[in-house]
């Protein structure tokens, strides 16, 4: 049953990937009309997520943090999903709706090395189909690290590709 229910639910991130590139004539036409660039940080509910992107927005980005989840220490988030992602069949729902929303009116995504909104198969990577996505509608992709992503070299290139030693140049 588990492995049947993973099927389908890979089958709907296929069709929120072909809908999101779909749905690319609208966003040109909101490109046309907005007035500031729209920046949204997600991924892992992290303080400093709030803290940057309003930091974002004194440097006059239209900027606003998303989350999942909420950790004890903050709920100072601008949109916060933890009650509809609570909702059994609706919550494995809300990433791939958020994907298709952001696809539409973001210019610009923040995420950690830890994940992207797609859930992956794995542990702290993406699902390329995502990525690609983003890269075939024009969205700026920029990638932090913070605790859980910072490790050794062997360690950080045995999580897989990308991983937070991809570029570096000059390890160490």
């Amino acid at each position: 049953m588990k492995k049947h229910l993973q099927a389908v639910y890979n089958i709907a991130v296929w069709i929120a990937c072909a809908l999101a590139v779909a749905l690319y004539p609208f966003r040109l036409v909101r490109k046309l009309f907005a007035r500031r660039v729209v920046s949204l940080w997600v991924g892992t509910p992290i303080i400093t997520m709030a803290t940057n992107s309003r930091a974002e927005r004194l440097l006059g980005v239209n900027a606003k943090s998303l989350v999942f989840t909420t950790f004890y220490i903050t709920d100072a988030f601008d949109y916060n999903l933890s009650r509809f992602t609570a909702i059994p069949l609706l919550g494995r729902l809300v990433p791939l709706l958020v994907f298709v929303w952001a696809c539409i009116t973001v210019g610009r995504l923040h995420f950690y090395c830890s994940r992207g909104r797609l859930p992956s198969r794995g542990a702290f990577t993406f699902d390329f189909r995502e990525l690609y996505v983003y890269r075939w509608v024009g969205i700026d992709v920029f990638l932090g690290a913070y605790g859980a992503d910072v490790r050794n070299q062997q360690t950080a290139r045995a999580m897989g590709y990308p991983n937070p030693c991809t570029d570096c140049d000059a390890p160490g």
